[in-house]
């Protein structure tokens, strides 16, 4: 069973960021009333009616900036005019994280904890967590599902597997349902360029070549999901009514692809003769989450292949090329 979406009501941490973008977008599609919360430096228009979320529905989309982690009062005022909260914001990049772990912790666990805790106090019926594909490790023996162990490595991964540990602990004591989304490696058109396709793409328009990680014959291997898939995910976890979702869930293909055929496919997408770099010595991993129990439990299944994705990424990154730069 689902809501009726024209009742829905429905708010998102990091709604500014690539994925809650989209997300927001696609709720108000779906007819929901939408809380889009962003982070203190999100360029925001003046009004919800201005381009920003494409002027769609700008009755049912209220905006608020967000602009300290460790202050929820505002937050909390708004849990109690929402079905479900979604909390996409965190501190995602790996080696930013590295170098500041306390307060990585600060933002990706500690908010999180006090977050569902809030939703739990308001009566909110379903809190999301994004978590990451990163928990896992690195995993060269082959695929991984919900149960297989976690091997966080750097204080990014870490910090989102103690976030999951302590809303799985909470989770036991509150009414709010719980659900995990692990995502693999999320891509589409308009991603930062700290992340690899766009960074792959960017460094092929502008130098001639892309650099890939190495050790030996070896590259690193990841599972790649397009972003309209992930949001499909997203979409049909806040509509889904009951309390049997099991509270972890992997976003995934279940392919893998290496860095290095990733490469080829974007050099011919743009059209570039072949030309990667190999770069010795760098740190490579091996990461496949298995889909299984998404496509079980949600009828979910990713219809965007890694051919298709890069095709529609790299065409949009060409046809904004100027306005990037």
């Amino acid at each position: 069973m689902v809501y009726r979406n024209d009742r829905l009501r429905i708010a998102i941490t990091g709604a500014n960021g690539f994925i809650g973008h989209k997300l927001v977008e696609r709720m108000l599609l779906e007819g929901a009333s939408v809380i889009a919360i962003c982070g203190p430096d999100a360029d925001l228009p003046t009004s919800p009616s201005e381009s920003w979320f494409s002027g769609r529905m700008p009755n049912k989309l209220q905006i608020v900036k967000h602009y300290n982690s460790h202050e929820n009062n505002e937050i909390k005022k708004l849990m109690g005019q929402v079905d479900v909260f979604c909390h996409l914001a965190a501190l995602s990049l790996v080696e930013e994280g590295d170098k500041n772990p306390e307060i990585t912790f600060s933002i990706n666990s500690e908010w999180t904890r006090n977050l569902y805790k809030s939703a739990a106090f308001a009566g909110v019926k379903r809190f999301i967590f994004t978590s990451s594909a990163t928990i896992y490790g690195d995993n060269p023996l082959g695929i991984v599902s919900e149960e297989s162990p976690c091997h966080p490595i750097g204080a990014y991964a870490n910090s989102k597997y103690q976030a999951e540990k302590d809303l799985l602990l909470l989770s036991e004591a509150v009414q709010t349902n719980l659900t995990i989304l692990r995502l693999s490696h999320i891509y589409g058109p308009n991603q930062q360029f700290d992340h690899i396709i766009p960074s792959f793409i960017f460094n092929a328009l502008n130098n001639g070549y892309i650099e890939i990680p190495a050790e030996g014959e070896e590259n690193p291997v990841d599972d790649f999901v397009y972003i309209d898939d992930a949001i499909e995910v997203f979409k049909r976890v806040i509509e889904y009514r009951g309390n049997n979702l099991p509270q972890i869930l992997n976003v995934s293909t279940g392919k893998a692809t290496s860095l290095r055929e990733l490469g080829n496919n974007v050099l011919n997408e743009l059209k570039i003769e072949n030309n990667i770099i190999f770069k010795q010595g760098e740190k490579i991993w091996r990461r496949v989450l298995d889909c299984h129990l998404s496509n079980t439990v949600l009828g979910w299944n990713p219809t965007v292949d890694v051919e298709s994705g890069l095709n529609k990424t790299s065409t949009w990154y060409l046809d904004n090329l100027a306005a990037i730069n």
